[in-house]
């Protein structure tokens, strides 16, 4: 998908991974919003389950505007089992209490203060007021596939830290990107998953 004279959209290498991590977490799961870098591509892989159905969270507004209006594209990107939504992304979940069993970030490294907001507190816990019981939130940190930087680990440990003030359970998975998965249920987030 192009806009801003770039490629605002594409299917990440590996996109299936995400949603094949999350649901492994939280294989109940049929209430899903995605937002962020690839978020197209992560709901096409989560529109692949029965029964699952996908909020697009979008912050591009012309975007969004392209998609209502075209009827064939909104049906070649999810149709029935698809929305979108778009504005401030805390706003949005902050308005939508227990809406999600699983809300999905493809957040931006924190170079700037615009990505950092994905990575507050507050953030944290407007997204934790959108989850259902049950419901589980994932996002990503750069990771290092066999050794992680002084700088790598110090964001990733600030990362956990700040999930862990808001989530009674958090789980990682290591890599290039660190997947984190956070959440209240006994259940999940788990290590094993």
């Amino acid at each position: 998908v192009l806009a801003w004279g770039g490629v605002a959209q594409e299917i990440p290498a590996g996109a299936w991974e995400i949603p094949a991590m999350a649901l492994a977490q939280n294989p109940a799961a049929r209430r899903v919003c995605v937002s962020g870098l690839g978020s197209l591509g992560l709901a096409a892989e989560f529109l692949r389950v029965p029964g699952v159905t996908v909020v697009c969270h979008e912050r591009d507004e012309a975007f969004l505007s392209w998609v209502r209006r075209d009827g064939a594209v909104r049906a070649a990107l999810g149709g029935p089992r698809m929305s979108f939504a778009g504005g401030d992304i805390r706003s949005f979940l902050a308005g939508r209490p227990g809406a999600f069993d699983l809300i999905v970030l493809g957040n931006p490294d924190a170079e700037t203060l615009a990505a950092n907001r994905f990575l507050t507190r507050e953030f944290f816990l407007a997204a934790r007021g959108a989850l259902a019981p049950g419901g589980l939130l994932c996002l990503r940190a750069p990771g290092g596939e066999n050794v992680m930087g002084g700088e790598a680990a110090a964001y990733g440990a600030a990362v956990w830290r700040t999930l862990g003030s808001v989530f009674s359970r958090r789980a990682a998975a290591p890599g290039d990107e660190i997947r984190f998965f956070a959440g209240d249920s006994p259940a999940a987030p788990s290590e094993d998953g």
